[in-house]
């Protein structure tokens, strides 16, 4: 009996064994189905945590779906409507940015002012007065665009150069000028519409003059001899202008091949206009500048109670 009991002894060892090993695969099994699920659920929270993307309008509603494509006048999106999707759209133009789920950021600028629309265009030119010379002054002005819509100009009106009205009058000096421009927006705007060039195009412009010159010319002094009757005594008589305007001017900028522009412009403001001279007898010379008015190269006043001045040009110049 001893024996047949020592017979079995391995019989059990190798139920217990198999026991053992079975218990061993279902655990190894649990583990890796835990395992898979964790995985799969980790990979659910990620999936749905990429495809959201945030887009931010212009009118400051924000919205959280999923960007399907970025087109040139359109960004598409689909909207979740239950358990139905829809795919739908939004006018670029009407956005900020969108944050799209993987941390990239797009911003959108309006298409007039997109600076790419622009890159390969000069910014600067140098103009001159075109009919300057012919009323005896030279006027170089130069203007820089600061952003697509603005720029400002800064110029100097040489006196005494060109052709001269008046033989017998020297005038010297120089003026001034400065201001900012701003082009005109259309009247309505098409799909993706931008200027033709930066420095194209209707303006506005607030224009300040300031300057200093002088008039010579021969004259004569009187003397009062007993009361009875005067003496004149030649001399040369110089007169003292110090000017300045503050003018709004309306005008078109013309550009040609991206080279050569042609710009034409008129304006009304106010001036200010202060005179003196070496004669002792021209007491009044101040008192005529500001209600007679008169040509000051840059402006010309008209005088009366309320010192009012018109200025107006026409320049050619070239772009670099």
């Amino acid at each position: 009996m001893i024996f047949g009991m020592l017979k079995l002894i391995p019989i059990f060892a190798m139920l217990n064994k198999k026991t053992l090993t079975n218990k061993l695969i279902t655990m190894k099994t649990v583990k890796v189905t835990l395992a898979l699920l964790v995985i799969l659920f980790s990979f659910t929270n990620l999936f749905s945590q990429v495809t959201l993307d945030t887009i931010y309008k212009k009118s400051g509603k924000i919205m959280v779906v999923k960007v399907t494509e970025v087109l040139p006048d359109v960004v598409k999106y689909v909207y979740h409507n239950g358990a139905d999707s829809i795919i739908m759209g939004v006018d670029r133009e009407e956005l900020k940015k969108i944050a799209f789920a993987n941390g990239a950021v797009q911003s959108f600028i309006a298409e007039m002012i997109n600076p790419e629309h622009y890159a390969d265009q000069h910014k600067s030119d140098l103009k001159m007065d075109f009919l300057a010379p012919t009323l005896y002054h030279v006027s170089i002005a130069y203007e820089r665009s600061i952003k697509p819509g603005m720029s400002w100009e800064s110029g100097v009106s040489i006196i005494g150069i060109g052709n001269r009205p008046e033989d017998y009058r020297t005038t010297n000096g120089a003026i001034m000028s400065g201001g900012l421009k701003f082009m005109l927006s259309p009247d309505y705007y098409a799909s993706r519409q931008h200027y033709a060039h930066i420095l194209k195009g209707g303006y506005i412009r607030i224009q300040g003059y300031l300057g200093y010159y002088t008039e010579s010319y021969a004259s004569y002094l009187n003397s009062n001899n007993n009361g009875y009757y005067y003496t004149q005594t030649p001399f040369t008589e110089k007169d003292n202008y110090t000017v300045g305007a503050l003018h709004i001017q309306f005008g078109k900028q013309y550009i040609f091949d991206n080279i050569f522009l042609f710009d034409i412009y008129a304006g009304l403001g106010y001036d200010f206009v202060s005179v003196s001279s070496n004669n002792p007898d021209a007491n009044n010379y101040t008192f005529d500048a500001s209600n007679n008015g008169g040509y000051y190269y840059n402006f010309l006043g008209l005088g009366g109670s309320v010192p009012l001045s018109l200025s107006a040009g026409m320049r050619i110049g070239i772009l670099f």
